[in-house]
């Protein structure tokens, strides 16, 4: 709720004050599910320091209490710092350690995570045949779920692969496609990613002055959601500076202006 109704400020302030509580002191795991509560809140924030932190405090809980299901999770989320630190070899090491206690617990929501954060690892790593064959798996899991946010995750395995080889008329069909899947027109989150996706396309085909326009307004929409998902692994370069030479630096500042003053709808 907190992070599809760009309420991280909200979850921050509860999160800190629940944690400052005396009983909060104990290592139990009502504790760990609060630390990594408060890490999720700093993930969509981008304040990656303070996200380990936290993560890694709930995994050291959880495996000194042996919560076999607990210490599935924390090492997932755990292992995204690692992605985020472009540290691909450490964050694979962690998803499998996830994926294999999922396994062991029959846990189908954690095998689907675990498929997406692979897949997201093989793209990092560039290996087109693993990130295809872990986005399908990601995809058919999701599906299975009914869970149209993970189905969305899987559509931006697809959407990486295709901009990455430089095929942007997949690249936009796919960012089509996932506009579809999500509630971009509800959720913040999802309104800027489609945005970034399509900035992104725009670059690629050399059309600067419409990606500028709409970097101005997923910059805004990160301005009032407070955070976003985690530029690395989006990896979305800065717009501006992608036209500087190509269009005037008048024009630029401009079309930057007029995205900041968009809404999400009309970004979208």
């Amino acid at each position: 709720f907190w992070m599809l109704r760009s309420h991280l400020a909200e979850g921050e302030r509860l999160m800190v004050d629940i944690l400052s509580m005396p009983g909060a002191a104990s290592h139990d795991a009502l504790r760990a599910k609060a630390v990594m509560a408060l890490g999720s809140v700093k993930y969509w924030q981008n304040d990656f320091v303070a996200t380990r932190r936290y993560y890694e405090e709930g995994l050291e809980i959880l495996r000194e209490l042996g919560d076999k299901p607990g210490i599935a999770e924390a090492v997932y989320n755990v292992a995204f710092t690692y992605l985020i630190d472009r540290d691909p070899a450490g964050a694979r090491a962690r998803f499998e350690e996830s994926r294999r206690l999922a396994q062991e617990l029959g846990d189908d929501r954690g095998l689907a995570n675990t498929a997406w954060g692979l897949a997201m690892t093989a793209i990092r790593e560039r290996d087109w045949e693993e990130a295809k064959r872990l986005g399908e798996e990601t995809e058919a899991r999701f599906t299975d779920l009914d869970d149209w946010f993970g189905i969305s995750l899987a559509q931006f395995v697809f959407f990486q692969m295709a901009r990455y080889q430089g095929d942007y008329d997949e690249a936009e069909r796919l960012a089509g496609e996932y506009l579809d899947q999500t509630s971009a027109t509800d959720d913040t989150v999802s309104a800027f990613t489609v945005v970034d996706m399509y900035a992104i396309v725009a670059m690629g085909r050399g059309n600067y002055e419409r990606a500028v326009r709409l970097g101005g307004a997923a910059e805004r929409l990160r301005e009032i959601y407070g955070g976003g998902s985690p530029p690395p692994l989006v990896d979305v370069a800065d717009p501006r500076e992608e036209a500087r030479g190509k269009v005037s630096d008048e024009r630029i500042e401009e079309l930057w202006a007029e995205g900041m003053a968009m809404s999400a709808e009309e970004a979208i």
